[in-house]
């Protein structure tokens, strides 16, 4: 018999290749196994925050803090509360989305995890951008982008790299926003990420051919 877990990882391949239905079923199925591993959890909130499931995907992840917690700070339990920042920040309670995420991003400090460091703070970037603080999300993404950068961690340098692109479009910088999305598109197809990579040279594509460089 399968496990939980193997159940799960085959879901989340279904779902990468837009297999959406089956994914679904094994979620469920890997569910009805075992709610009690986090990493489970993990792949369930994952699966229903990226389907727009915002009410379940806070379900599963708080299920995983509640695991998580008893067992002291750990980086699964930072990614955990960081997750809980972003879906809170969908939901539009940016305050308590900051909340979470500052908390996160406290304990990864405490354990010297500069991955989860860099992630934490693009979820603060986030944050700031939707409260209408390009200035501020633009220093924390740099910050985030410098820390990737010197650990060499691409899937982060990525995301920032496109934020700051929308920042600078907003700023009316095509060319400055071509420049960044760029290098975010050669990053994610480097990290086999092709829905990032397929969304930002959408961007690209739809910048005016006036403005190409």
């Amino acid at each position: 018999m399968l496990s939980a877990l193997t159940i799960a990882e085959a879901a989340a391949e279904s779902a990468a290749a837009g297999r959406a239905a089956e994914a679904r079923a094994g979620i469920q199925h890997a569910l009805a196994l075992d709610d009690s591993d986090p990493q489970v959890l993990f792949l369930a909130f994952q699966f229903h925050f990226r389907a727009g499931d915002l009410d379940e995907a806070e379900r599963l992840v708080r299920r995983r803090i509640d695991i998580l917690s008893p067992q002291g700070e750990s980086p699964d339990l930072a990614r955990a509360l960081t997750n809980l920042g972003l879906v809170l920040h969908h939901k539009k309670d940016l305050d308590a989305s900051e909340r979470s995420v500052l908390q996160a991003l406290e304990m990864d400090r405490r354990l010297g995890f500069e991955y989860g460091v860099a992630r934490d703070m693009g979820n603060l970037g986030l944050i700031e951008e939707a409260r209408g603080h390009p200035d501020k999300a633009e220093r924390i993404y740099l910050d985030a982008l410098a820390i990737a950068e010197r650990i060499d961690a691409p899937d982060i340098a990525a995301t920032k790299l496109a934020n700051l692109g929308d920042i600078a479009l907003l700023r009316v910088r095509p060319a400055e926003a071509r420049a960044l999305w760029t290098r975010a598109v050669a990053l994610f197809e480097r990290t086999g990420n092709a829905k990032n990579r397929d969304e930002i040279a959408k961007k690209l594509s739809e910048l005016p051919r006036d403005h190409q460089i």
